[in-house]
């Protein structure tokens, strides 16, 4: 049954009182219908999205908005929740963007006609958008508009209720009639409103409603924010090809895309987001960049389509002054450049036409898109483009290094000596940081005193002098709090020095001749843009450099600036007063008059600019270093056009006879691309290195690098340590007389005749050393001329190769390599190793041979030559009785393998070879660096440190030992010499215990530790939505009764 709506329209307020009806916090899938389809489920969680969508656009509606502008969010949002500044702008642009297609649209001049057509609005997936309401307050258009909302019936049919009882909303309708039972889809109807709860998959249907309600003859305008997206890609294709066929419309979307493919930092975090929420991005992967989605709308009919992502949005079609508005607002501090243009470039936005009308939004007299992003059309115009095409040049091999304390970015690091750098403050998982960490490739690194240091900040420089001292400047706290003070670190003690003039951040600096620091630009006060010149040095401190030349690079701030040993700089890139950015770059100078001794700097423009297509060169957040032999290098930062290609992101510039300047390739591995904003590059001899670093992925989650990559011309194998500001380190000459470790304890050694004295072993939960037992004749035979002329020297294995002493899982410091199994047996037990290290090193893990990456190895299917040597001795039947693997090990010496822990039990039968054995209990999992839902801890090598609070075991395992390694227990193996070994895993817990699926290599948790990590995500995604402080009160509460739990 329909009612009218009360006629009597309450005044606009401004509090954010809330009706006794409001949207729920989700719609729950089949309500009262027993177990839902998996179609309801998927529909409910694309339904929730809107509330997440509509609750981050309140709070730009609250902070944003200009006076006396209506707030209709209010009406749709139960309780407010103010988002970050990144978010909030990133959702000010999105609406932006809508709002300027359908003002384009209301003001279109339509052909004259004996009857003038009326335009259609069409809200596709609307939610609780505010639109028509929003337009209904403030535009006046040439013609009659009729505004519809279409959505899920679920949805639609509580905004319509909304509406009904909010005198603020339906005050600006007449002849409104709301349906609460819908009549024909119609759940609410006037003259300029019609709300229908429809599947947009039904096209039969649509079209029915569309003739039905006349809106076939109008003008039609479609727009679809973020809400296509969710749909099959089929459905979508033949949504757009059937509005194509109506007589008069045009069609806007705007959603993501994946300029860099969706390998990129930003696209891999976007995509896990929306996966994990059970709403994955169904057309982006076909439709990757805007040439894609041109090319979708223009083969099903639409005759003119233009599509520019939201950075080119931002820069061409947004005023300057509105741009310099929202950098004012009070209480809205904004920093986040480099994570706001990378999302940009990661949306876009569309418009279509199907008719000849040559003008569009983005298309017509006047409109320029040369500020920056990335725009295109159809038919083809001018366009702008992401980036060159540029083929880069072979160059760096890239070698990762995985360190939890380098969760970190926006921080600084310096050389200190020829194999050591320091990185200090930065922003962390949860909070800015004030610590400092030592990153050593040599055996000591440098000691670091705790607490004594220049605190907490972000985006502030640090600088290498000749002399080996480090010297930071500046930073900030908050966007509004910069910092003017100056450190200078010496032999791993800070000491205050004078402050700079003004405070600053983002700024540049580089070490020049004469022991002197060169500070340029950043930004200041207020957040004003810097463009002074500064120079420090030990005895005289601070004081102003005058800059001379017929030009002058301008003011700016994240620019690339360094010095060469060719007696010049080059400062290029960045971000003007205006926020645009730069692509410029500058010779520098330095000039002392012989008369006065006053020094200048002289800037000359570069012939860099005329011979790279500039492009190259816009950028911001890069680091440029000088790496030698007159070349410049500029790496990472983020594009001021279309996003950044992996390959353009390392440039070179080659200073000597001929200038050149290209992009250089990186090895970085497509799943591991590193995320190059906030990150901070120092030169160490022959290698680049870069710490840290990473970004805020819009509300989808952070992504950070974890880690040092390594760059140089060949593999190095590095072994870096990370110490902490404080940390005492076990350095050589700290081993006892005995040559072990100080606290380790001895592994007992039994002799078992029976299974039921090993079923008692493996019901103690303690690791031992059966003696006395017969594993066959391979202890005698197994020599590498026998296992060549057994196995054959021609059978190809694949085998780990390090440079490394002890190779890490996490680090990833070992490549494999496919080798000939006598080749390899000749390498691995070779006693000529070359003299100079580090030496290769080599490590053999036999896999299944018919299916390695399906099956668990096992040795008397895929060695069975081998196999009749080696015998399980019978006291151990229940492992052969249980047996999931029995993978063939062999390794040359010194070639440590990582810590880890396995969830099956484990005999380790030693075969040949001396090797030593460290094993940890279970309880030390949380003292030895094993990363969330990790087997593997980050540790690179526990035999070279003692790690506080454990308790090591250590064994030293000779040719026919046996060890009983418990499930969890925590072990890591280092060879004396060439060693070979067979491991027996078997299943001690019953099979139900066990994850069910593939297992190759015996080290997947227990089934219950897997699904209660998938609860545990469930649990904190329920907190989303709530403060940081409340949420952070009811997990450790959680946490608390999980530890309960476990005592119990």
């Amino acid at each position: 049954m329909s009612t009218p709506d009360p006629g009597n329209p309450a005044s606009s307020v401004n509090d954010d009182r809330q009706l006794k009806l409001s949207p729920p916090a989700s719609i729950t899938p089949g309500k009262g219908k027993g177990k839902p389809s998996e179609k309801e489920v998927l529909d409910a969680a694309v339904i929730g999205t809107n509330n997440s969508s509509i609750v981050s656009k309140r709070s730009v509606e609250r902070l944003y908005s200009k006076e006396n502008e209506h707030q209709f969010l209010r009406y749709f949002v139960k309780k407010p929740h103010r988002r970050s500044p990144m978010i909030n702008r990133g959702y000010w642009v999105r609406m932006q963007a809508v709002e300027y297609v359908v003002h384009w649209f209301l003001h279109e001049e339509l052909p004259q006609l004996p009857v003038p057509k009326k335009k259609v609005v069409v809200n596709l997936g609307c939610g609780y958008d505010p639109l028509p309401f929003q337009f209904l307050s403030k535009e006046n258009p040439n013609a009659e508009v009729l505004y519809v909302d279409i959505d899920y019936p679920e949805l639609i049919a509580i905004k319509a209720s909304i509406v009904a009882q909010t005198p603020e909303l339906y005050c600006l309708l007449t002849e409104t009639r709301h349906h609460a039972t819908p009549v024909d889809h119609v759940y609410y109807k006037s003259k300029q409103y019609l709300a229908l709860g429809c599947d947009l998959r039904d096209l039969r249907t649509l079209q029915r409603l569309f003739e039905h309600h006349r809106l076939v003859d109008a003008a039609i305008f479609f727009t679809a924010e973020v809400s296509l997206t969710y749909m099959a890609r089929n459905s979508v294709d033949e949504l757009v090809k059937w509005a194509a066929n109506l007589p008069d419309v045009r069609f806007s979307i705007l959603e993501q895309i994946l300029p860099s493919g969706p390998h990129h930092p930003f696209a891999r975090t976007m995509l896990k987001h929306f996966e994990s929420l059970s709403t994955p991005l169904k057309s982006v992967s076909a439709y990757p960049q805007l040439r894609d989605h041109i090319r979708r709308f223009s083969s099903r009919g639409w005759k003119s389509v233009d599509a520019c992502d939201l950075l080119a949005f931002w820069s061409n079609r947004i005023p300057h002054s509105e741009r310099e508005r929202i950098d004012t607002i009070q209480g809205e501090p904004f920093d986040e450049f480099e994570e706001f243009y990378i999302f940009c470039q990661h949306y876009f936005i569309l418009y279509a036409h199907n008719g000849s009308n040559p003008h569009t939004p983005f298309h017509s007299p006047g409109i320029l898109w040369s500020a920056g992003g990335e725009y295109s059309r159809f038919p083809s115009t001018n366009s702008t483009t992401s980036s060159d095409e540029n083929t880069p040049c072979t160059g760096f091999s890239a070698e990762f290094t995985a360190s939890p304390t380098l969760k970190r970015r926006f921080g600084a690091a310096a050389s200190i000596g020829w194999d050591s750098l320091v990185y200090q403050g930065g922003q962390g998982q949860t909070a800015r940081l004030g610590t400092s960490l030592c990153i050593t490739h040599s055996d000591q690194g440098v000691g670091l005193a705790k607490g004594s240091g220049p605190g907490v900040r972000v985006c502030h420089t640090m600088t290498t002098l000749p002399n080996g001292k480090v010297l930071l400047v500046g930073g900030r706290t908050s966007p509004d709090k910069p910092l003017k003070d100056t450190w200078l670190l010496d032999a791993g003690v800070w000491q205050k020095v004078d402050d700079i003039p003004s405070a600053r951040y983002r700024h540049s600096a580089t070490s020049v001749p004469g022991d002197r620091i060169l500070v340029y630009g950043g930004r200041g006060e207020n957040r004003s843009t810097l463009g002074d010149w500064l120079l420090w040095s030990e005895d005289r401190g601070w004081r102003a450099l005058p800059a001379l030349g017929t030009s002058l690079p301008s003011p700016r701030f994240s620019t690339g600036l360094c010095w060469t040993d060719r007696e010049f700089g080059a400062i290029g890139g960045g971000l003007d007063a205006k926020g645009d950015v730069l692509d410029d770059m500058w010779r520098l100078e330095l000039h002392e008059d012989p008369m006065t001794g006053n020094e200048t700097l002289r800037a000359f423009w570069s012939m860099v600019n005329v011979l790279s297509r500039r492009n190259l060169w816009k950028r911001f957040g890069g680091q440029m270093i000088y790496a030698g032999f007159g070349k410049i290098l500029y790496v990472g930062g983020v594009s001021g056009l279309g996003l950044m290609k992996c390959e353009n992101e390392i440039l070179e510039v080659d200073c000597n006879k001929q200038v050149t300047v290209r992009a250089v390739h990186a090895g970085f591995p497509k799943d591991r691309t590193p995320f190059l904003v906030g990150h901070s590059v120092v030169c160490l001899q022959e290698r680049v290195v870069i710490c840290g670093g990473g970004g805020v992925c819009f509300s989808m989650g952070s992504c950070t690098n974890d880690g040092i990559w390594t760059l140089s011309g060949n593999e190095k194998y590095d072994y870096w340590r990370f110490i902490e500001e404080g940390q005492e380190t076990l350095e050589e000459g700290q081993l006892d007389g005995c040559g072990s470790l100080p606290g380790i304890l001895d592994v007992k050694r039994v002799s078992i005749s029976s299974p039921e004295e090993f079923r008692k072993i493996v019901e103690a939960g303690e690791p031992v050393v059966l003696q006395g037992l017969n594993i066959g004749s391979c202890v005698d035979s197994w020599t590498p001329e026998y296992l060549k002329s057994t196995v054959g020297n021609n059978r190809q294995v694949v085998v780990h190769i390090t440079r490394s002493s002890a190779m890490s899982f996490q680090q990833k410091n070992f490549k494999y390599q496919t080798m000939l199994f006598g080749e390899f047996l000749d390498a691995a037990f070779s006693s000529s190793l070359p003299s100079s290290p580090p030496h290769p090193r080599l490590y053999f893990r036999s896999v299944s041979l018919t299916k390695p990456t399906a099956a668990p190895a096992n040795l008397q299917d895929d060695f069975p030559e081998l196999a009749q040597d080696f015998v399980l001795p019978a006291p151990l039947s229940m492992a052969a009785e249980n047996l999931h693997s029995s993978p063939l090990r062999i390794s040359s010496a010194d070639v440590g393998m990582w810590l880890h822990y396995d969830g099956m039990a484990n005999v380790l039968c030693h075969i040949s070879g001396t090797k030593l054995f460290r094993l940890y209990p279970p309880a030390d999992v949380t003292k030895l660096s094993f990363p969330s839902g990790a087997t593997t801890s980050t540790i690179p090598d526990v035999f070279s440190q003692a790690v506080p609070g454990t308790t090591p075991y250590d064994i030293e395992l000779n040719p026919g030992d046996i060890v009983y390694i418990p499930p969890l227990w925590l072990h890591a193996a280092k060879p004396l010499t060439p060693c070979v070994a067979v491991n027996v895993f078997f299943r001690n817990l019953g099979d139900e215990a066990y994850p069910y699926g593939r297992d190759v290599y015996a080290s997947r948790d227990l089934a219950a530790y897997e699904k209660g990590r998938k609860k545990l995500e469930g649990i904190i995604k329920d907190f989303r939505e709530v403060p940081k402080d409340v949420k952070m009160f009811y997990l450790l509460r959680l946490a608390e009764e999980l530890k309960d739990g476990a005592n119990k």
